[in-house]
């Protein structure tokens, strides 16, 4: 329900995304510079802007949780984050083309830093910063000569990722983009699993085309996450060999064996997939996303009697932050649209303070009758984490 309010919108965005993100190791060289830049440095990155206060400080928050997520999701696999990484984050488009973007780029990855038109700071700016932020992060991080598909697959699984103000929900399928494979499948219009694998960068970017990124990002998500994760240890074998050097057709067979089983369960995984098969994701995104504004109004000795009280807060713009433990108000209000949205959907909130303890916990209880339960913990007067765990009935 949810992904179908917001699918119009996100199937506009992706079309007119695509040819934007996909500039990485295109622009070799010195970094033309330009505009005067602020620095700030962060836990992963160190920033270069012009942007508004209250955009670097989002910024910044993402982007080090983005980095954590790139780090929790692959560290089977990847090495640690040992030095800050350098992002350059623009208002001006015209400060942003003289870096040398071409004109069609809203970001890119030169093979040193991540450069990104950031002049409106939304969904569509977070999605590249994001996607080519997984590019530097596995040049500097994994190493390694990672093939064309699994490096724009994986960059595309980490852009599709939603940030929740205190950590990120990887793994979603959009509805939308879930029919466009369906129909892609269908027409048979995919390359053979094994062309694609052999794609150079050269080969990947004369072409620049949407159906290559919808099939890498598909075989990830397939490896990732299908059935029940049985191919995750292998996938992780995969991209370690690759960044030890050895060559992808060799970590291909020592991972899984020959392409053409994988192609015939990949299509399977695909084809019998329902629609929303991710929704449960996306709830859990909604669940965290409430719970850590909840969790920064418990620190303000704020009280709910119960979440109606805590939303009709939450529309307007009553929830109490302490400043130094500030969320985007932009992420509140997205957040409570989409709780709006499961609610009429049959979905059922609560506020709970369970006996014997003293926090309390946001939970959502599906219309399937699947529960989720929001808990956050505080430390140094601050949050310091939000889980957000799943029961089935």
């Amino acid at each position: 329900m949810q992904e179908q309010r917001l699918r119009n919108t996100t199937r506009k965005m992706w079309n007119e995304l695509i040819p934007l993100i996909c500039c990485v190791f295109l622009l070799r060289g010195t970094l033309s510079i330009a505009a005067d830049l602020t620095t700030y440095e962060t836990p992963y990155y160190t920033i270069y802007t012009d942007l508004p206060q209250t955009d670097v400080r989002e910024a910044a928050m993402r982007m080090t949780r983005m980095a954590e997520e790139y780090a929790n999701r692959t560290r089977d696999f990847a090495g640690a984050i040992d030095k800050r990484m350098p992002v350059y984050l623009y208002s001006n488009p015209d400060d942003f083309y003289a870096t040398g973007a071409p004109k069609t780029a809203a970001g890119y990855y030169n093979g040193r830093e991540l450069v990104v038109l950031a002049k409106n700071a939304d969904a569509r700016t977070w999605h590249t910063v994001q996607h080519e932020g997984f590019h530097q992060f596995a040049d500097q991080v994994i190493r390694g000569d990672l093939p064309m598909w699994i490096n724009e697959g994986l960059a595309e699984y980490f852009g599709e990722a939603l940030f929740t103000g205190d950590g990120f929900v990887s793994g979603v399928i959009p509805q939308w983009r879930l029919q466009r494979i369906r129909e892609t499948l269908t027409a048979d219009q995919f390359k053979p699993a094994s062309q694609l694998m052999s794609l150079t960068r050269d080969q990947w970017n004369s072409e620049l085309a949407i159906i290559n990124y919808d099939q890498g990002w598909s075989m990830v998500q397939f490896l990732a996450h299908g059935e029940q994760g049985k191919y995750q240890k292998a996938l992780g074998s995969f991209i370690g060999a690759l960044g030890q050097g050895t060559g992808w057709q060799q970590a291909w067979n020592d991972a899984f064996g020959s392409t053409e089983g994988f192609e015939q369960d990949w299509k399977q995984y695909w084809t019998k997939l329902p629609d929303n098969p991710t929704i449960d994701l996306y709830t859990q995104a909604n669940v965290s996303t409430l719970t850590s504004f909840l969790g920064r109004a418990h620190l303000q000795k704020q009280t709910f009697a119960d979440f109606a009280t805590f939303a009709q807060s939450a529309r307007d713009e009553q929830l109490k932050i302490a400043t130094t433990d500030w969320l985007p108000p932009g992420l509140l209000k997205t957040a409570m649209e989409q709780t709006d949205v499961l609610t009429r959907a049959g979905y059922v909130y609560s506020i709970e303070t369970p006996r014997g303890e003293n926090l309390p916990q946001i939970k959502c209880v599906m219309k399937q009758g699947q529960t989720f339960v929001g808990r956050f913990v505080t430390r140094g007067g601050k949050i310091e984490s939000v889980n957000v765990q799943s029961f089935k009935r």
